[in-house]
């Protein structure tokens, strides 16, 4: 109930060959997207009946127009320059009652709340591809520069409008939070890839950014009686602005012993930048530490992979993150009702296992039945993660919200002639909403355990002359399970996933 969708999406796509060394291209995306959302559940409502809502006035709306250009400039056989500038003209809106506990009833007698965004940015692209040798060996150099300008406006406030999508505020009194940001980004960055002996390259890499945050706006602060009636306001003006300058680096190896398989590693640096968007927001269940700084540390992996006779593929590595100012999400106390706060823990390590392998095990046969196709696959990953050091009490020596330990997929691909058919299981152990590894959650539901679950999913298809068909059952055994919880739109609290569908297609190829 109280779940429902319309949405339109259009895209076109012209290239033309200019000469035999340029081409020039368009691209254009629009997309209108209009939602009814259910809200969230508590654990308690989740138990009784994943399938109930008691949230019918809460909307959602995106409407997103994006333009690329893109010009391609052959100089030479071993150079090609290219540039691509992108456009994006966008605005969200959201509507609702986002009341803390999330098992309270809602009416037309409470004021809902509005969120309005606007986004304006544009940015370019240019960089250039260049190949040379050195010592008899092939050398790639890859170069250029980027350059991003953004403007974004948010205003929330509350307000009593009915119960339909409506997402304008009555005047400009019920807005009680306006700000813009406008933020700039310029970069550039360097790829060499060196090839040391036909079997074994090295391609260090290096970028310099310049990233520059800004917010200016007001926020309004009503003082209230015992019945809630106001009896004063305060308009607070609020601009910050955060410049940062910084080098990132990274470098990566390969080794090709043969044409069939392959050693990589690579280490790197990493960067998160905060923005003031997310900080700016007011949020009944959640709320950002206002001094959050960027999120720094580095990477690093290593790993075999290849083929065995087309029969066989594989691809095997380990992974190692550090992060320094790692942004988590914690339970904290906002009065007497539990909140999820996002803010710097310290020091996080992440490590572990990842392995791809596939199987054409009708290749097995020295003969192969030109009719028959039949494969089986598996991606299986194993990670462990740990916050080492911070300043947060009850995080230290916890896992990290959102990383469950196994992650994996499976299934068998099977085809005859233009018969076609497609079985996966996914399974995903249990894992943490926040970083205090909160197990059991209150009346609001945005911390607590996110239990292991699996889906089933099964795909037939067939294609015949210019008629392709595809038909798929999602949730085969009609598992009850989320994998969310949410504090922002449509939550606050638990986000049940879907049951069993189906869908059908039905395509034609000219």
């Amino acid at each position: 109930p109280n779940s429902k969708f319309n949405s339109l999406n259009a895209y076109i796509d012209l290239h033309y060959q200019l000469n035999e060394k340029e081409m020039l291209g368009i691209e254009y995306t629009h997309l209108n997207y209009l939602a009814q959302q259910p809200g969230g559940l508590d654990d308690k409502m989740f138990a009784d009946n994943p399938r109930q809502s008691n949230r019918d006035r809460n909307w959602f709306a995106v409407s997103w127009n994006l333009i690329d250009i893109e010009y391609e400039n052959s100089i030479s056989s071993r150079t090609k320059w290219q540039t691509r500038i992108n456009g994006l003209v966008a605005k969200r809106d959201a509507i609702g009652f986002r009341q803390n506990r999330v098992s309270v009833l809602d009416d037309e007698s409470n004021k809902r709340e509005l969120l309005k965004g606007t986004f304006r940015n544009i940015t370019l692209e240019t960089r250039v591809l260049h190949h040379y040798s050195l010592f008899n060996l092939k050398n790639v150099l890859a170069a250029g520069v980027r350059l991003y300008r953004g403007t974004g406006d948010s205003r929330q406030g509350y307000l009593l409008n009915g119960n339909g999508a409506n997402f304008e505020f009555n005047d400009e009194s019920e807005v009680l939070y306006r700000y813009t940001f406008p933020n700039y980004n310029a970069a550039a960055f360097a790829e060499q890839i060196i090839r040391i002996t036909d079997k074994w390259n090295i391609t260090p890499g290096l970028r310099f950014e310049y990233i520059r945050t800004k917010a200016e706006g007001y926020y309004v602060t009503n003082f209230t009686d015992l019945r809630d009636s106001i009896i004063s306001s305060r308009t607070d003006a609020v601009e910050k602005k955060l410049p940062r300058t910084f080098v990132i680096a990274g470098i990566g190896s390969s080794y090709k012993p043969n044409g069939h398989t392959e050693f990589y590693g690579n280490l790197s640096q990493n960067y998160r930048s905060v923005t003031y968007n997310d900080i700016m927001i007011v949020n009944p269940s959640f709320e950002v530490d206002t001094n959050i700084k960027d999120e720094k540390g580095w990477t690093a992996d290593l790993g075999y992979r290849g083929s065995l006779n087309d029969i066989f593929r594989f691809d095997a590595s380990g992974f190692f993150f550090r992060y320094d100012n790692k942004i988590v999400e914690y339970s904290a106390k906002r009065g007497t009702d539990a909140i999820r706060r996002r803010s710097n823990a310290g020091v996080a390590h992440v490590y572990g296992l990842e392995t791809l392998l596939e199987l054409d095990f009708l290749r097995l046969w020295h003969k192969i039945p030109e009719k028959w196709k039949a494969t089986v696959y598996s991606n299986f990953s194993y990670t462990q993660s740990k916050i080492i050091a911070s300043s947060i009490v009850n995080v230290v020596g916890k896992r990290l919200e959102y990383v469950p330990e196994i992650n994996f997929r499976g299934g068998l691909q099977a085809g005859y002639k233009n018969f076609r058919a497609t079985y996966q299981l996914s399974y995903l152990s249990e894992q943490y909403s926040d970083a205090t590894n909160t197990a059991t959650s209150d009346h609001s539901a945005v911390n607590g355990l996110i239990p292991a679950y699996y889906v089933m999913d099964l795909s037939l298809g067939y294609t015949w002359k210019w008629l392709l068909i595809d038909a798929s059952v999602n949730n085969l055994t009609n598992s009850m399970y989320f994998t969310r919880r949410a504090t922002g739109y449509p939550g606050p609290g638990i986000l049940p996933s879907d049951g069993r569908m189906f869908y059908v297609t039905v395509g034609v190829k000219l």
